[in-house]
């Protein structure tokens, strides 16, 4: 199949995203799919193990330095003329709340597919449009499929399906030696280290873990040290109440580079994804961290509405807590800390579930199934 790969993530400033982009995409091109992309710039260095391949499946990448309109209207003519060379099967879009895109797919003999990874999308006009007038929405959990369907009259429960999102790459995991990614730290022998990969925005609870890692702390003998990772509006907020802890060293890395950042999960005794019950209404299980986690065969504290859908692999690999709740995320994480053993096998089985269901390979596999099993003709 060729396939026209379109995202608005700029890859010269969002790292992370941009690896997902092309993990995409450099996946299904080995699976032996034709993939062409377009996305806003890109910088070598971010990327050095990919670059090449990049290269080979990279049709622009417009470096726009005007916003997202600009964006939208470059973006929008660079995928009308790649269409009309002609000899694409469908043409993938990565959430594209654009106003200009109906319009240029209109006029194109090619079907589309619009991937959403975030309920807010469902409240935009324009998305509306584009999902509407796309011949296959991919949501990421059965939760946001009925958003969607609920929020956007006419868009017809058919052509809405969910796809395994968020993915990882297990093999960035493999082969790290946990002792030398510890002594980076500066961890002693016996000092309990506490992780949590997360942006410092409100949707990650930030203040039920530092309550739940102070807890920690003061029930635990020995060391607790609490590494932070990630950038955001509400990190100097959270810098502020962590200064006022006992018990524990909290540390702010900032935003740790993607390749670098399976050393620091690997460090980890007990990782953490507290997000906040209002974030979880659009489903459990949807942080890319939780998938990285398990690929590092770490053991991992993650809040759950249980009102909701949990996965049978989660519940034996995670130890699960409701939302804000600090007391039971503390005794979670003592509760690994006292069995690691035991834990360190659970973590292994999540693993092998990820590797399986979850890297980036069987991501785009599925993806790609939906769209062949989707009948274009049959949609406006």
């Amino acid at each position: 199949m060729r396939i026209l790969y379109v995202t608005a993530v700029h890859l010269d400033v969002a790292e992370a995203q941009a690896l997902h982009v092309l993990d995409w995409a450099l996946a299904a091109r080995r699976a032996g799919h034709e993939i062409t992309l377009v996305a806003p710039g890109i910088r070598r260095a971010a990327l050095p193990e990919a670059w090449e391949s990049v290269r080979a499946l990279t049709a622009s990448f417009p470096r726009v330095r005007g916003g997202y309109r600009l964006y939208d209207w470059l973006s929008s003519r660079i995928v009308g003329r790649e269409l009309e060379r002609g000899g694409y099967d469908w043409a993938y879009f990565r959430a594209a709340p654009s106003r200009r895109l109906p319009a240029v797919m209109a006029a194109k003999a090619v079907p589309w597919a619009v991937e959403v990874n975030g309920s807010e999308l469902a409240e935009s006009p324009q998305f509306a449009e584009v999902a509407r007038r796309a011949a296959l929405v991919l949501a990421d959990s059965e939760e946001l499929r009925g958003q969607l369907l609920a929020a956007i009259p006419g868009l017809g429960a058919e052509r809405v399906r969910v796809h395994p999102h968020p993915a990882v790459a297990p093999e960035r995991f493999e082969g790290l030696d946990r002792e030398e990614c510890r002594s980076r730290l500066g961890l002693t022998k016996n000092e309990a280290c506490l992780v949590n990969v997360s942006s410092f925005r409100r949707h990650h609870d930030h203040a039920t873990l530092l309550a739940a890692a102070e807890a920690v702390a003061l029930r635990r003998r020995g060391r607790v040290r609490l590494v932070m990772a990630g950038e955001g509006e509400q990190l100097d907020e959270t810098r502020r109440a962590a200064a006022a802890l006992k018990g524990l060293t909290v540390d702010f890395p900032g935003s740790v580079p993607p390749m670098e950042l399976p050393r620091l999960i690997a460090a980890a005794d007990v990782c953490f994804d507290l997000v906040t019950a209002e974030k979880l209404r659009s489903g459990n299980l949807r942080s890319f961290k939780l998938y990285e986690y398990a690929a590092a065969a770490r053991p991992a504290v993650v809040a759950v509405d249980r009102s909701l859908p949990v996965a049978e692999w989660a519940e034996r690999a995670f130890a699960l807590v409701p939302p804000g709740d600090a007391a039971a995320a503390a005794g979670a994480a003592l509760g690994i800390l006292a069995e690691p053993e035991a834990w360190l096998s659970r973590a292994a089985e999540a693993r092998a579930y990820v590797v399986r269901e979850r890297s980036w390979a069987a991501a785009a596999a599925a993806s790609i199934r939906c769209m062949e099993e989707s009948a274009p003709e049959a949609h406006p």
